[in-house]
């Protein structure tokens, strides 16, 4: 197996963005911890935050409360990133480790930018963030 080396990687969090449905507004932030990629890894390791409307923590959350799309990839790319690791760090605090598909021969890191959604959507309140990762 060639090991590929990511020469560097720009990981950048846009500012937070909150969506709000009829009973309230869940305020997602997130920044990604590392400046770079780990080159033999491939992962993004990201930290987020969740306030509901009065700006209290929201704790308890699962990974599978989450939802976590590819919005947008560098052309050429046909795998984005997913979840592979998630852990309440804090009260309202979340880690969580993001990566391609691991054992896939068709999946590899591409220069240019992954876009992705981080976002919860409740039966009375909601928030979603973009995450903008860049390969150089």
């Amino acid at each position: 197996m060639k090991l590929r080396t990511l020469i560097a990687a720009v990981l950048v969090a846009v500012p937070a963005f909150s969506a709000s449905m009829a009973d309230g507004a869940l305020t997602i932030r997130t920044i990604v911890r590392d400046d770079t990629i780990k080159p033999i890894y491939g992962f993004v390791d990201m930290m987020t935050t969740v306030l509901d409307s009065a700006g209290v923590p929201v704790v308890g959350l699962q990974q599978s409360d989450f939802q976590f799309n590819t919005m947008a990839m560098p052309a050429g790319s046909n795998c984005g990133l997913s979840l592979i690791k998630f852990e309440e760090r804090q009260p309202g605090l979340y880690r969580m480790m993001a990566a391609q598909p691991f054992g896939n021969p068709n999946c590899q890191y591409l220069k240019g930018d992954y876009i992705q959604r981080i976002a919860l959507v409740f039966p009375k309140a909601a928030g979603a963030i973009p995450v903008k990762v860049s390969y150089r």
